[in-house]
C-alpha cells in the first residue's frame, strides 16, 4: 500500500496542467459558501458576505448576523453567531440559519435584504452539533436533522427530524399530515422519547429524497444499549400524509467494515439514470485514512430496507429496535407481506396498524468499495458530472486538494494535485459552477477561485489539447478549431477523445464552383470510426451562410463530397465551418 501511494504522489506531483486561482483572506472562519447567478456568498462566523464570483471582490457591504444580541442581560457573554444553514430557494433567495436566538432561520433576498425572521428554534445552536436541510421543490418544505444539543431551555422543543413549511405565512412551522396549521400527533416530526434524548446523540450527515422516500444518514450509537459506534441510513416516505414515525425505518450502512463511518456524502447519475451514492468514510477512532463507497439507491439501498422489512414482517424474527424513539416490542409476522409488492413504493404495505413501527433494522446495506488509502485523511469528497466523465474532487485536512476522472466501480485517474497557501483542512462545502466550469473551495478564512480555463487556451493544437497526459478537462473544438472547456464550444463541435483529432492533408479539386457541381476529394491523416447511425459530411461555408452534403468513403483516408447544388437548402447561422480545416462527424 504504501508504495502504491507514493507512486501516485510523485505523479500528481510531476503533472504540467496550470490553474488560474484566486484568494480572499475574509479574517474570519468561513462555516458555509452558495453560489447564485455571479453571487458568491460565504458565511463566516458572525457576517454573510456577497463576492464576485469572477473576482471574489465584494460586491456589498456584509450582512451583520449579530446586530441583535441574543441575551440582552449577558453584558459579557461571548455572542457569536455560526451559520448552520446556507441554502439557495429555487435560486432566487437565501435560506439562513444560525445559532443566535437558540437557533432560528431568515430568509434573505439576493442584495442581504431580510425578507423574514422566524421565531422559533430550529437548528443546533452551537459550533459543533449538526444540523443538515433538505429542501422538496414543489412543495415548498424542507426537512431539517438535528442533533439535540444540552444549552438554552428551548432544546426540547426541536424535533430531531421536521418538516417545515417555506411559504412566507407559514414560515418554519412543522406541518401536520393534514397539510394544516395545526400540530398534531401526527405532524412531520420525530422526537426521541424525552428520557433519551439527552444521552442517545445522532449527528446527521447527509440527506436526499427520490420520487418515493426521504433519506437521512447519520453516525450515532447502534440502539439504546449503546455497544458500538456507526453509520446509519434512515429512510422514510416521502408522501407528507404519512407521519415520519409510522414509516421510519433505519439500517447500517457499511463501507468496507464496521470500524469506518461516514465523513460526507454525495447523490449523482449514473449512465443509466440511475441514483448512486457515494460515501466518503473515515476511521471512526480518528486515526484516519479514506475509503470510498458505492452504493446504487435501488437495487442496494432500497432492497436493503425491504430485507429488513420482511424479516419482521414477513417472518416475525426478533424485535423491531429503535428502543431511544418508542418502547422495543417483537416483531409480527403479518399475511400482507406473503404475497408480492411493489418493490418500488413500499408505503402502502407499511401503513398498517397490525404492524410494529419504527423499524430498526440490522441487515447492513454494504457498499462496493472504489477506493482507499489508508495513509491521507480527507476533510471532504465530491463528485460532479463533467461532460461524459465523472469528475471527483478530493480536499485533504493539510489543504492540499485532488482532481480525478472517476471510472465508476472501477478506479479514480488522478490527475491533478494542488497545495493551497493554507495548511488548514479544505472546507467540506465545495462549490463546482458548471457553467464556467470553476471550484470554489474554502480553508479557514480564505476562499479560493480555481479554474482550468487558461491551460486550456495554452494548447495549441488537437493532438496537444487531446494528449492523455494533458489536462482532462480539456477538448478540442471543431467550430473554431481551439482547446477549450466544454461551455465555450457548441456540444456537437466539442471533442475529447485523442484518437478523434484528424487532418486534412490534400484537397483536390482546391476551387470550386457552386453553379456546377462535381466532387471534391479529401485527403486525411485518419478517418474516426463512425458509431451506429453516423455518416461522414462535408460543411462549405463563407462568411453568412454554410451548407452540408454527405461524403463518401474512398478508402481508409479519403473521402469525396459533392459540392453542394443551387437548390439545397442553406442554413444560416453560427456554426460556419473551414473545410480545409475541419471534418465532422454527424448523427443522420
Amino acid at each position: 500500500m504504501l508504495s502504491v501511494f507514493l507512486i501516485s504522489y510523485l505523479i500528481l506531483t510531476t503533472n504540467s496542467l496550470s490553474i488560474d486561482i484566486i484568494e480572499n483572506d475574509l479574517n474570519n472562519s468561513i462555516e458555509k459558501i452558495l453560489l447564485i447567478n455571479e453571487n458568491l456568498y460565504v458565511g463566516t462566523n458572525n457576517f454573510l458576505h456577497r463576492l464576485s464570483s469572477l473576482t471574489l471582490n465584494k460586491t456589498s457591504l456584509s450582512l451583520n448576523l449579530i446586530s441583535n444580541i441574543d441575551n440582552l442581560s449577558c453584558t459579557q457573554c461571548n455572542i457569536n453567531n455560526h451559520i448552520k444553514i446556507l441554502l439557495s430557494i429555487h435560486n432566487e433567495n437565501i435560506l439562513l440559519c444560525g445559532t443566535i436566538f437558540q437557533g432560528i432561520c431568515q430568509i434573505i433576498d439576493q442584495d442581504l435584504n431580510i425578507i423574514i425572521n422566524s421565531t422559533l428554534p430550529i437548528v443546533a445552536n452551537d459550533p459543533i452539533n449538526s444540523t443538515i436541510a433538505l429542501i422538496i421543490p414543489e412543495k415548498n418544505l424542507i426537512y431539517f436533522g438535528v442533533t439535540y444539543t444540552n444549552e438554552g431551555t428551548y432544546r426540547w422543543q426541536i424535533p430531531n427530524i421536521s418538516g417545515r413549511s417555506l411559504n412566507i405565512s407559514r414560515f418554519m412551522k412543522i406541518l401536520s399530515t393534514n397539510d394544516d396549521e395545526k400540530i398534531s400527533r401526527d405532524d412531520l416530526s420525530l422526537r426521541f422519547m424525552s428520557r433519551q434524548q439527552t444521552r442517545f446523540i445522532v449527528q446527521y450527515i447527509y440527506s436526499f429524497y427520490t420520487d418515493n422516500y426521504i433519506y437521512f444518514i447519520t453516525n450515532q450509537p447502534n440502539d439504546i444499549e449503546q455497544k458500538y459506534f456507526l453509520t446509519k441510513i434512515i429512510r422514510f416516505c416521502r408522501d407528507s400524509s404519512y407521519s415520519i414515525i409510522r414509516t421510519y425505518i433505519e439500517i447500517p450502512l457499511i463501507c468496507f467494515n464496521s470500524e469506518w463511518i461516514i465523513k460526507t456524502a454525495e447523490i449523482f447519475l449514473n449512465d443509466n439514470n440511475e441514483k448512486i451514492l457515494i460515501g466518503h468514510f473515515t476511521r471512526k477512532d480518528g486515526s484516519g485514512g479514506t475509503n470510498v463507497c458505492l452504493w446504487n439507491i435501488q437495487n442496494d439501498i432500497d432492497r436493503a430496507f425491504e430485507d429488513n422489512y420482511r424479516t419482521c414482517y414477513s417472518m416475525g424474527i426478533g424485535k423491531r429496535g429503535l428502543a431511544f424513539i418508542k418502547p422495543n416490542e417483537p416483531c409480527r409476522k403479518d399475511e400482507s407481506w406473503s404475497v408480492p409488492i411493489n418493490d418500488d413504493n413500499l408505503c402502502p404495505w407499511i401503513i398498517n396498524d397490525r404492524l410494529p413501527y419504527p423499524i430498526g433494522g440490522t441487515t447492513p446495506a454494504i457498499g462496493h468499495l472504489s477506493y482507499e488509502n489508508l495513509l491521507e485523511t480527507s476533510s471532504t469528497l465530491q463528485i460532479y458530472s463533467f461532460g461524459s466523465s465523472n469528475l471527483i474532487f478530493q480536499g485533504l485536512t493539510n489543504g492540499t486538494f485532488k482532481l480525478g476522472l472517476f471510472d465508476l466501480g472501477v478506479n479514480i485517474n488522478w490527475f491533478y494535485s494542488y497545495q493551497l497557501s493554507t495548511q488548514s483542512p479544505i472546507l467540506s462545502n465545495v462549490i463546482f459552477d458548471n457553467k464556467t466550469e470553476t471550484f470554489f473551495l474554502a480553508s479557514e478564512s480564505k476562499i479560493y477561485r480555481i479554474s482550468f480555463s487558461g491551460d486550456c487556451t495554452s494548447r495549441l493544437s488537437c493532438d496537444e489539447c487531446l494528449s492523455s497526459s494533458n489536462n482532462p478537462l480539456c477538448g478540442w473544438c471543431t467550430l473554431n478549431q481551439r482547446c477549450t472547456l466544454a461551455n465555450n464550444c457548441p456540444l456537437n463541435s466539442w471533442q475529447q477523445e485523442n484518437n478523434q483529432c484528424t487532418h486534412i492533408v490534400n484537397v483536390q479539386p482546391l476551387r470550386a464552383s457552386i453553379d456546377n457541381s462535381q466532387w471534391i476529394n479529401l485527403t486525411l491523416t485518419k478517418l474516426p470510426q463512425l458509431e451506429h447511425n453516423e455518416i461522414y459530411q462535408c460543411i462549405f461555408t463563407d462568411k453568412t451562410i454554410s451548407a452540408n452534403t454527405q461524403a463518401i468513403k474512398l478508402d481508409h483516408n479519403r473521402l469525396s463530397c459533392p459540392t453542394p447544388s443551387k437548390n439545397i437548402h442553406v442554413h444560416q447561422g453560427k456554426r460556419l465551418y473551414r473545410l480545409i480545416h475541419t471534418i465532422q462527424i454527424f448523427i443522420d
